[in-house]
């Protein structure tokens, strides 16, 4: 086989895999469950210095059921893709975010939603 042919291959499995979205949507779609619905998925964006202590963070709290993260193209990729993520009623920003950085790591997890929160009251009433 030729290099030509080689490259041609490897450059087309590269552009069939599935995109970093496809894996976070496929990733939050399998483990939600609609019947409890007292947590909510938070996605953030970070710099690679930070992700772990974030991690660690948010693993000490016991409230939080699901982490994981993604490392994305490039700043505006996941800026991109924070904003499409927003428009879903059950996903909402992280508090952990760290735009300053302009960082490409992004990350997302399941925790409790907060009693003295607007969006608890509405979903008990």
């Amino acid at each position: 086989m030729k290099f030509g042919t080689q490259l041609a291959t490897y450059v087309g499995d590269i552009q069939s895999e599935p995109k970093v979205e496809t894996h976070i949507k496929n990733w939050i779609d399998s483990n939600t469950l609609f019947v409890d619905q007292r947590y909510v998925w938070r996605v953030g964006l970070t710099t690679a210095e930070e992700i772990l202590r974030i991690e660690s963070q948010i693993r000490q709290d016991l409230q939080c059921k699901h982490w994981k993260y993604w490392r994305v193209e490039n700043f505006n990729d996941a800026m991109r893709l924070i904003r499409e993520f927003n428009k879903h009623p059950h996903i909402f920003k992280s508090v952990l975010n760290d735009y300053k950085g302009k960082g490409a790591f992004l990350f997302v997890y399941k925790t409790l939603i907060p009693n003295g929160s607007f969006f608890f009251h509405t979903l008990r009433s």
